[in-house]
């Protein structure tokens, strides 16, 4: 059954992509990327309401999942965090860029953006998840910050085609094959993993930008995966790397960085549409 809700969300996903690139194309629902061309801008809605109705789908008794109420909530707030990625997507202004320019914009002009907004949303979603993933005060201390910081991640990867994606894998990967993902949780992993791979073909080639929207949404999504599934010492170490990583991107284009590096750049490439 698991695979059926597989099989069917990846289909559905890639219809739902489809026409949303076609629908976004005509009303004009486009961003530069870094090519600086038009292309249609946060086909990553789609996401977060397949995940949405994949769990309500999970939780039907004809399918036999084990179902708990959490994973519900968890799919809720990943549209919470997709809703503040459209509006920084489609409402944000340029001018301010970087975690420190939205908050001295607000704390120096008192101008709240809507990357202000993102940041405490995703803080917020992040806090109510490790309260529903459970653990000590200390283990749910580690298990926000590593959310968090993993929205923050993806969102900072989705500068090229296919990166965010790429990302994302590697950290779903990194929880189900050096951790143990619960079964509750198991079928929103399937359900971000179609939604995924039902995007990778108009993304890798650079024809839609998923925007904030989906990379809020991947990245709550890979932070409530790995802080459900891997013990504290390695959410720690993460939580640590993925706040480092943050600081270097501050002052430091990570793009130069791959670009730089032999097997950053090829890896990067990989799968996307020779330049």
């Amino acid at each position: 059954m698991k695979a059926g809700i597989f099989v069917v969300s990846l289909v559905i996903s890639k219809l739902l992509i489809h026409c949303v690139f076609r629908g976004f194309a005509r009303r004009g629902r486009v961003g530069l990327n870094y090519r600086e061309e038009k292309v249609p801008l946060g086909y990553g809605i789609v996401m977060p309401f397949v995940i949405l109705a994949g769990t309500v789908a999970a939780a039907s008794p004809l399918l036999f999942i084990q179902f708990d109420s959490r994973l519900l909530i968890i799919a809720m707030l990943c549209l919470l965090v997709a809703v503040a990625g459209w509006l920084d997507d489609y409402y944000g202004s340029s001018s301010v860029k970087g975690f420190t320019g939205h908050w001295l914009a607000f704390f120096k002009e008192r101008n709240v953006t809507t990357g202000a907004v993102k940041a405490v949303t995703g803080f917020f979603c992040a806090f109510l998840s490790a309260v529903l993933i459970g653990g000590s005060a200390w283990s749910c201390t580690v298990n926000v910050l590593l959310i968090a910081l993993s929205i923050n991640v993806i969102n900072l990867l989705d500068l090229r085609p296919g990166r965010a994606l790429k990302g994302f894998w590697l950290l779903i990967a990194i929880s189900y094959f050096i951790g143990e993902v619960p079964p509750v949780y198991q079928p929103f992993l399937l359900l971000t993993l179609a939604v995924t791979l039902a995007s990778a073909s108009i993304d890798f080639a650079g024809r839609a930008m998923m925007g904030d929207t989906g990379s809020n949404t991947l990245g709550f999504a890979a932070g409530v995966l790995l802080a459900s599934s891997l013990p504290l010492f390695l959410r720690l170490i993460l939580s640590i790397s993925f706040l480092a990583l943050h600081m270097y991107a501050e002052s430091v284009s990570l793009t130069r960085v791959i670009d730089q590096n032999k097997w950053l750049r090829t890896l990067d490439q990989l799968g996307r549409q020779q330049e």
